[in-house]
């Protein structure tokens, strides 16, 4: 792996199918991970994050059900203090990351192809998850690295897994859900690291579906890199601009998608959760239909 090493060396640019660059803690200014866990027999998705920028520090978990509209969120911001991260120092197989107070609870944990979340958050009607995902050595992943000509030492390094298959149990008031490793229960993970020379931001829309024996996942970068996910190989898709309406199209033709928003969810503005609905074009030129998944769309601000 290409490891970055010094504050001051020169970032190159790039894409891979696997983690091609090593980060440690003293590099990065920006970091973040986030896990979106959706079933859909049930019809509910769960999303937790931890972020942490230099002296401030956000924790994060969002419940949302699909077939009452009910939208669930609770967020905790720290600020100015020092040595309180929680994130990996590095790039590792092995991983704990755990924030605990009053109000919530957060706990991600990998140990070679499992990842484990614990979730828990009283103020939220009792919730209170524990959910098992499983991360196959050769499932492959966009890991993109993005640099600034005019701040070449500046990063920002992508990752986006999909299709890891989750299981686990998920309380909520006096209701407790269970979903076996059986079920077309899903996770996406987004991790970013970087020290950013500027404010950016950008859109991710990330779905995942069970069909005809075969797992695809997509996943939208408007402007961005975009790609499917089939059975754990990943295909690269050309650029997707995103239209009026949540209409997501690629320029070479193999893409196009519409996103509709369930109306309950626009009260959290950076994530909306809906369906997508249209076609997607395979390598081999298999034309995939895709009909009401469940999928989240995020607007990160950084």
């Amino acid at each position: 792996m290409k490891e970055i090493k010094s504050w001051q060396e020169t970032i190159n640019g790039g894409w891979a199918r696997h983690p091609l660059w090593a980060y440690s803690r003293h590099h990065s200014s920006y970091e973040r991970d986030l896990y979106i866990i959706t079933s859909d027999s049930k019809g509910w998705t769960v999303c937790a994050s931890i972020m942490e920028a230099g002296s401030s520090y956000e924790y994060r978990i969002t419940y949302f059900d699909r077939s009452s509209g009910k939208l669930l969120q609770k967020r905790i911001q720290r600020h100015f203090l020092k040595n309180h991260r929680v994130l990996p120092e590095a790039s590792e197989n092995r991983q704990s990351s755990n924030f605990s107070c009053e109000e919530m609870r957060l706990s991600f944990i990998r140990h070679n192809d499992k990842r484990n979340i614990l979730l828990c958050a009283p103020e939220l009607e009792f919730l209170d998850a524990r959910f098992t995902l499983i991360q196959p050595d050769d499932l492959e992943s966009l890991c993109t690295m993005r640099s600034w000509k005019d701040t070449r030492t500046a990063f920002l390094f992508d990752r986006k897994l999909n299709c890891m298959k989750a299981s686990g149990i998920l309380r909520l008031r006096d209701e407790t859900i269970s979903i076996s490793e059986d079920e077309n229960a899903f996770a996406s993970l987004n991790i970013i690291r970087g020290r950013l020379p500027r404010k950016t931001s950008d859109r991710w829309l990330t779905c995942c579906l069970y069909k005809d024996d075969h797992t695809l996942g997509i996943d939208i970068v408007p402007g961005g890199e975009s790609t499917l996910v089939y059975d754990g190989m990943l295909q690269r898709i050309a650029s997707v601009k995103e239209e009026t309406g949540k209409e997501f199209r690629s320029s070479d033709g193999r893409l196009d998608l519409s996103f509709s928003i369930i109306p309950s969810s626009e009260t959290v503005s950076d994530m909306q959760f809906g369906y997508c609905t249209g076609k997607v074009i395979m390598d081999d030129g298999t034309v995939i239909d895709i009909r009401d998944v469940p999928a989240v769309m995020e607007t990160t601000h950084r």
